[in-house]
């Protein structure tokens, strides 16, 4: 059985098609398994990926715009910013053999502050998170059932942080929100300030990304220094009420 990976990006821009497509471009040279090969607004998308094609594309750029990546298995969609206070979110996952994690790092930092992004995470699935991500609402199952990822939603981040992920970069609200010396001074495996607005937490090595107790381990230590009461808790539920942050 596969493991899968995912990454998430939740900004308030709005996310023209011109940004799509720079970031597609940025993708193609960082994570060019995920690349779109098809897109389309339904599934089974159908319509190959031509970023020349720009007046095609224009039609398509709405929610939810759907891609399949290069490799077997990886996919991604965009959902766009309707209305005030809400958030575009562009979700995508391929399984872990075709994610670089390393270069996913750079990639994601770049879109980070190119994008003004609130929050952003990659993560490689682990089989002992699956009830907490089933019950804050990010489990997404594939595979006929056989294989996870996590995906988070603006929708979700607006309740609590659902968990803290292999990387995780927290934006301006959330650097608002803990304090950027708070932030710089986490307990993890590695922790970038990345330019005035943006803090990326590495949990764990990179060797040891597929360790899931490490991981638990890690993201308990980062958890208890920013504060429990930011994050989802399987003994509080979801229905609680959680010290959260606006994210516009």
């Amino acid at each position: 059985m596969s493991t899968y990976s995912s990454l998430g990006i939740i900004t308030s821009q709005a996310l023209e098609l011109s940004d799509g497509l720079a970031f597609f471009a940025e993708m193609k040279k960082a994570l060019p398994a995920l690349y779109p090969k098809k897109v389309g607004n339904y599934e089974p998308v159908r319509t190959l990926f031509d970023p020349r094609k720009k007046g095609e594309l224009e039609q398509q750029w709405r929610s939810p715009f759907i891609w399949k990546g290069a490799a077997v298995g990886s996919q991604g969609n965009v959902w766009f910013r309707q209305g005030l206070g809400k958030n575009s979110d562009i979700i995508c996952s391929a399984k872990t053999k075709d994610f670089d994690f390393e270069r996913c790092q750079d990639f994601l930092g770049k879109t980070a502050k190119v994008m003004n992004a609130a929050f952003i995470y990659a993560h490689p699935f682990q089989s002992i998170e699956i009830e907490r991500a089933r019950t804050n609402e990010t489990l997404i199952t594939v595979v006929r059932g056989k294989s996870n990822y996590v995906s988070v939603s603006s929708i979700v981040l607006e309740k609590y942080i659902p968990d803290v992920y292999w990387y995780t970069i927290f934006g301006p609200p959330f650097v608002k929100h803990f304090g950027l010396k708070r932030l710089l001074a986490t307990p993890a495996n590695r922790v970038v300030q990345l330019g005035d607005h943006f803090v990326g937490i590495q949990l764990t090595g990179l060797s040891e990304i597929l360790d899931g107790a490490k991981m638990e381990e890690a993201r308990s230590l980062v958890k208890s220094h920013l504060g429990q009461d930011a994050f989802f808790s399987l003994s509080r539920g979801a229905s609680s009420k959680y010290r959260v942050c606006k994210l516009v």
